[in-house]
């Protein structure tokens, strides 16, 4: 779980003597384009990490716009920190440009076009820790295609990373003509039981069979 260091009393001061409060997102902002007004955007300059996410209000569950970046049992365990759900977004972005209303982004954000209600604060840190309750969870669609034209998918909606160094599979570098290569994406997960809301019964994974046009029914 990542978690950005965006309190203001972790560091009084950010870029240019200025605080790092969270600033409140102006209406017309998208994934690359955070606007804050022309009094706010003074706060901030090129090359910036921001974090965009909305306030902690004291809910319970998966939190994070677009990717959950924790799960919260009770609000006293994170301290009801207003902060809270901005230190664990993946909706974080570096700033390229500064106009005289908004923050232009490098990439767009992970997460998406920030949630309504969601304010930009700077980021000065990552900290990482080992252990704890929350897993990432991803789902899963593979596609595989058979002799005779049909088709046959696996649908997992709850996968985990392998975290055992065992299992660890490591990207594969491919020359293609030195100095040019790429990279051979590998990844090792565990299914996780998800209950399916049409009977209540615990599941791993879907299976679904797409016959070819020409396929006898039987």
């Amino acid at each position: 779980m990542n978690v950005l260091a965006t309190d203001p009393s972790a560091s009084p001061e950010g870029s240019g003597g200025i605080p790092l409060t969270a600033v409140p997102l102006l209406a017309g902002s998208t994934a690359g384009e955070l606007v804050l007004g022309a009094g706010a955007i003074a706060g901030f300059q090129p090359g910036n990490l921001v974090a965009c996410d909305v306030d902690y209000a004291q809910q319970v569950g998966y939190v994070g716009t677009g990717i959950s970046g924790a799960y919260v049992q009770n609000p006293e365990d994170v301290q009801q920190d207003a902060n809270y759900v901005r230190r664990v977004t993946f909706n974080v972005g570096r700033v390229a440009l500064v106009t005289a209303t908004s923050l232009l982004l490098t990439q767009s954000l992970p997460g998406g076009v920030p949630a309504a209600g969601a304010s930009v604060q700077q980021v000065i840190a990552f900290v990482d820790r080992e252990g704890g309750s929350f897993l990432q969870q991803w789902s899963g669609l593979f596609v595989a295609e058979d002799e005779s034209g049909g088709r046959v998918c696996f649908f997992y909606p709850i996968l985990s990373p392998c975290t055992a160094k065992s299992e660890w599979a490591r990207e594969t570098l491919i020359e293609v003509q030195k100095p040019i290569g790429e990279l051979a994406l590998q990844a090792s997960f565990a299914a996780l039981p998800t209950v399916d809301i049409n009977d209540g019964a615990v599941v791993l994974c879907y299976r679904s069979y797409f016959p070819p046009n020409t396929a006898a029914v039987y």
